[in-house]
């Protein structure tokens, strides 16, 4: 095998290709699989509004610089421990995390007439207006950053240009680089079990009504987490309640579990996580807290005039950077009130390639059946070969796979039933998680189509979680978190969820932030081949490489 052969686009392998490459490289080269990026976000704000004792004053005092803040050990996970965070000057300005900004967009690609199976319109058929052209994000430095943690360096795929005509070497490098990815990655057996309930409760609450549905469970749940150590009594109770565990204690371990084994910085896919604490300057706070945070959540503490102009600026540069910059109009309307204490940040940052690309010229116009009316739109199309097909009692889905080793799951409802009646029932999750042992599964010939879509949603989580049983954090006579600062009652008055993901031929891209002031389906026919169209509404779930959500969304109108 020439140099020139493997050169080209070796940076784009998963492991399994890795593998063939290794187990190849003496052989003839296989032709080369083709590369897409797909890129989910999801961004979680959470702010803290408070009362006053005494009218609504702000009681002014002077902090202690938290530079100043004593070191302490966090508590020996069973992984590699986070780093001790990193004392910044407030006038140094510095990243939290790997910077995305200004992604390129997914162009529209002209529909190529082929032969789908085509549906009489029962409705007036619609065309989708045209989207308004995303906002530019705004960046101003963070000067306020006062403690920056330092985030967990993973090995970079080894580039083959590196190694010249070395390809030995090229191939060690790999190993190397695979071994860090499973010291990263290497987590307790059943670590995550107890979140199952919450999974499914969350996906049932937030991807309810009409229109498009999109949420990160695991950005959802990294900002409760930070909320549950933030707080003390029952508010802390019962947020534990809600993620299955008796202690805090249980929460941090399960916490560093949760980030190692999802965070991810390799140079082939990206999961980065990154959480923020914001201080209003006008009060004095728990030392601890914050130092806690830093240590074991890989919280940066920012410090100043929460409520002002420029603050609220700050915190949209760190939502736009942190978030690749995909909702900017969203963001531009997160402003902290003046009577804000703290606020919490959490956000992901997803990017992975298809095993399988979409070819463009394979993608035509069809009718998707929204509830309104018929839509014209661009569907996707793929052969999928001796491709293994699940169903549950009223729904029928398939496993497409992502660089390493994510997945994302179509799931379509059977002919009358709806998302609703799949998600009412926790069958589909089951499927998600435990796909290896699911029984319902069988290797077909699959004709995929699936339309492209941009789903954009936001809503207030305070309902939902309330009905999840979260309730005393939102009440200001019952609301505990004097373990942050005790000058003043506070209380969680809002939550504010916004998302939005975007696939297309070429990849799949997304992001949201939430803003706190905080039914299967029959067996298959006995065939050997099957059409799998979404032509009406179907829910997706982007599953990490442990089968855990990291993000879950209906499609209504694509």
């Amino acid at each position: 095998m020439k140099p020139q052969d493997w050169n080209e686009g070796l940076n784009h392998l998963d492991q399994d290709l890795v593998e063939e490459y290794i187990e190849l490289k003496d052989k003839k080269r296989k032709p080369k699989r083709p590369f897409w990026m797909a890129t989910v976000a999801a961004a979680l704000v959470v702010t803290i509004g408070l009362g006053m004792l005494a009218g609504n004053g702000i009681l002014p005092s002077n902090p202690p610089s938290l530079e100043t803040l004593p070191a302490t050990e966090p508590s020996t996970p069973t992984t590699a421990a986070p780093t001790q965070p990193v004392v910044t000057n407030p006038a140094t300005i510095a990243p939290t995390r790997p910077v995305v900004t200004n992604p390129a967009t997914i162009a529209p690609t002209q529909p190529v007439v082929t032969n789908p199976a085509t549906f009489a319109p029962t409705q007036p058929v619609v065309t989708n207006p045209p989207t308004t052209p995303p906002q530019e994000p705004v960046i101003v430095p963070l000067n306020n950053l006062v403690y920056e943690p330092v985030y967990p360096q993973m090995m970079k795929y080894p580039s083959a240009k590196d190694y010249n005509t070395n390809s030995v070497g090229f191939y060690k490098a790999v190993e190397v680089w695979k071994q860090d990815r499973r010291n990263q990655y290497l987590q307790p057996d059943g670590y995550a079990d107890s979140l199952t309930d919450y999974f499914q409760k969350s996906t049932q609450q937030f991807l309810q009504g009409d229109g498009n549905q999109v949420y990160s469970p695991l950005n959802v749940y990294m900002a409760m987490a930070m909320v549950a150590e933030t707080a003390d009594g029952n508010s802390r109770q019962q947020i534990l309640d809600l993620f299955g565990l008796e202690t805090i204690e249980q929460l941090r371990e399960q916490v560093n579990n949760l980030w190692n084994a999802h965070y991810c910085d390799d140079g082939v896919t990206s999961t980065l996580l990154a959480n923020s604490l914001w201080l209003d300057d006008s009060y004095s706070y728990n030392q601890e807290t914050a130092q806690l945070l830093a240590n074991r959540y890989y919280a940066s503490t920012f410090n100043g005039d929460l409520g002002t102009d420029a603050m609220n600026q700050q915190l949209r540069s760190w939502l736009n950077e942190n978030t690749g910059g995909m909702l900017t109009e969203q963001a531009n309307n997160i402003s902290l009130p003046k009577n804000t204490v703290f606020s919490l940040a959490s956000s992901v940052y997803f990017t992975a390639s298809w095993d399988s690309k979409f070819g463009e010229k394979n993608t035509k116009d069809a009718l998707f059946h929204a509830a309104d009316a018929d839509r014209k739109v661009p569907f996707m199309n793929k052969k999928l070969m001796n491709y293994t097909y699940f169903w549950g009692e009223n729904f029928g889905a398939v496993e497409l796979a992502l660089t390493g080793n994510n997945s994302m799951w179509l799931i379509l409802p059977d002919e009358g039933y709806t998302v609703a009646d799949v998600l009412a029932s926790d069958e589909y999750l089951q499927m998600t998680l435990n796909s290896e042992a699911w029984e319902n599964q069988k290797k077909l010939d699959i004709n995929l189509s699936v339309p492209k879509f941009d789903v954009v949603e936001q809503q207030d989580l305070v309902s939902g979680l309330k009905a999840m049983g979260v309730t005393d954090v939102f009440d200001s006579s019952t609301a505990d978190f004097d373990i942050v600062t005790d000058e003043t009652p506070v209380w969680v008055d809002e939550i504010n969820h916004a998302a939005r993901v975007v696939i297309d031929e070429d990849g799949c891209k997304g992001a949201a932030f939430t803003v706190i002031v905080y039914a299967g389906m029959a067996p298959p026919p006995d065939v050997d081949e099957i059409d799998f169209v979404l032509d009406r509404p179907f829910a997706f779930i982007v599953s990490s490489q442990d089968n855990l959500p990291l993000f879950a969304g209906v499609v209504n109108e694509p």
